[in-house]
């Protein structure tokens, strides 16, 4: 997926509260904030857009002399959704088809996205995971919901990467993940990590954090671009990526960064803005489910 002119003022903001959760001062703020203009205006729009992110959060990094701006909201992500976690493990064992439930949170979960939704109240984002739970049973399937074209596909699959997003998410990945390893105890699975600290993505100390640890294998993709851009991925991630038969691209990055990239991949995420809802034929707040 390209860059779009509608991405920009995204991009503006998001260094913005980069600078705000750092709290940088005013005249440190606007330092960045006309270095990452500059940047903006130079970026090549046939590249995805966690390609400029990157660029971003490494401007941000550098003149702040600080990595991981996200770093205490992703531990409190972690523990939020921790203590959420009975609570939906217990509604996907209750419902009607536990596995579709189980989609249906995890894809609710990728509301835990302080790059797309800054100033997003965690609170109201698990209360939104525990709704779109207790409504799994009315997801049909159709254009961005396609639960029985993917549950077709895990049963033939052998080995899944799952490509995980944010941190604080991952636990309701993880519920997808156990749903998954019930049903079909012969699948080899392996998680992926960004490679490096990028808004509040999910670096392997938050996949141990939120429990992954026990249920397969963590590889970090050894990129610092918040998705999957394979030319940035190490040659080890590539391995994985080659091996896999199927592929679970949480978010709207991996979205972003694989959309068109030949593979059999299923993208989970919500929609958070018109330009991802233009592209893939969705409405924004949709859950999607969707073969590549």
């Amino acid at each position: 997926m390209k860059t779009y002119r509608e991405c920009v003022p995204c991009f503006v903001l998001q260094a913005r509260e980069a600078c705000r959760l750092l709290g940088l001062n005013d005249e440190k703020t606007r330092e960045i904030d006309e270095a990452a203009r500059m940047l903006l205006g130079g970026i090549d729009r046939s590249t995805p857009p966690p390609m400029t992110s990157r660029r971003l959060c490494a401007l941000v990094a550098g003149k702040s002399g600080r990595r991981d701006p996200y770093r205490e909201l992703k531990r409190e992500s972690n523990e939020a959704a921790l203590a959420a976690y009975p609570r939906v493990k217990e509604m996907v064992a209750g419902a009607a088809h536990p596995l579709r439930a189980a989609v249906i949170a995890a894809g609710a979960g990728n509301i835990i996205d302080f790059g797309a939704l800054r100033r997003l109240n965690l609170a109201d984002g698990i209360d939104a995971v525990f709704r779109r739970v207790e409504a799994a049973s009315e997801a049909r399937d159709g254009i961005s919901f396609e639960f029985d074209s993917f549950e077709k596909a895990i049963g033939s699959a052998r080995r899944l990467l799952y490509l995980l997003d944010n941190a604080g998410e991952a636990v309701f990945d993880r519920v997808l993940i156990e749903e998954l390893k019930t049903s079909y105890p012969g699948l080899e699975m392996t998680f992926a990590v960004r490679g490096a600290p990028v808004i509040n993505d999910c670096l392997e100390e938050d996949a141990v954090a939120c429990g992954l640890g026990a249920l397969g294998t963590i590889v970090s993709n050894g990129s610092d671009a918040p998705g999957t851009v394979l030319p940035l991925c190490s040659a080890d991630f590539r391995g994985v990526w080659e091996k896999s038969d199927l592929v679970i691209g949480k978010g709207q990055g991996n979205y972003e960064s694989l959309s068109g990239v030949p593979k059999n991949v299923f993208f989970l995420l919500i929609v958070k803005c018109r330009v991802v809802a233009r592209h893939i034929g969705a409405r924004v707040r949709d859950i999607v489910l969707k073969r590549e």
